[in-house]
């Protein structure tokens, strides 16, 4: 009996160290994939602001603040998680400097529940600079832009809906079979890093015209990494 209790106990903690090492590799992973998606926030907001700096320099010194403001909150914050309504910030960080780009072509909404959770920073702005860049930028047509954020009985649902050109379907296909191009590099670290904290990534639609994606922030039942 005490051979076999032995065993079992040797067992238990193996499995518990292997589910450790597992945990750590996920989180390691995910800290890599948040690194490496502010420099490519920051490449794409500083042309943007170049830009302008020699038609409307004082639409580009105020924008610069937007950009200081970002960066600045950024760098303070140590947390995987941050509030949800810090993360619509950064948002509207990044959208004030692309409305003032294109003016009146480009019109973004905010559509937003008063949701108490937490969330990973840089999720829901690269989907909008998405929307952006490649449904509103190769269209000659006005475009609108709806964030959306809806409690739900397991956390919240997050919609990025743009009324763009609409994404190609094998576009779709790539980014959920883990191959897709550097263009869309915003689009696969969201996928990976929700895959990683909820073991659900984006859901992609193809409209008439634009697409809609989503995604769940889950609060109950899958676990997320501490603060």
């Amino acid at each position: 009996m005490a051979i076999g209790l032995s065993q079992l106990i040797s067992t238990q903690l193996e499995v518990s160290r292997v589910e450790q090492l597992k945990e750590m590799a996920s989180q390691a992973e995910f800290s890599a994939l948040q690194s490496r998606i502010n420099p490519h926030f920051l490449f794409n907001a500083l042309n943007a602001i170049s830009s302008l700096i020699r038609l409307r320099p004082d639409d580009a010194r105020s924008l610069i603040g937007n950009l200081a403001d970002f960066l600045r909150y950024n760098l303070q914050r140590t947390q995987i998680l941050i509030p949800l309504d810090d993360a619509l910030k950064q948002v509207r960080d990044y959208v004030a400097i692309e409305q003032a780009r294109f003016g009146r072509k480009l019109q973004v909404h905010f559509d937003v529940e008063p949701v108490a959770i937490s969330i990973a920073p840089l999720l829901i702005q690269p989907l909008v600079e998405n929307a952006i860049q490649h449904g509103f930028q190769p269209s000659a047509h006005a475009c609108e832009v709806t964030i959306k954020v809806r409690e739900t009985a397991q956390g919240a649902q997050i919609t990025i809906t743009d009324t763009g050109v609409g994404i190609a379907p094998e576009l779709i296909d790539k980014l959920y079979q883990g191959d897709i191009d550097s263009q869309h590099i915003g689009l696969m670290n969201v996928h990976q890093r929700l895959q990683l904290l909820y073991g659900q990534g984006l859901h992609i639609e193809r409209l008439n015209p634009g697409t809609q994606i989503r995604f769940e922030i889950l609060t109950k039942g899958k676990a997320c990494y501490a603060q």
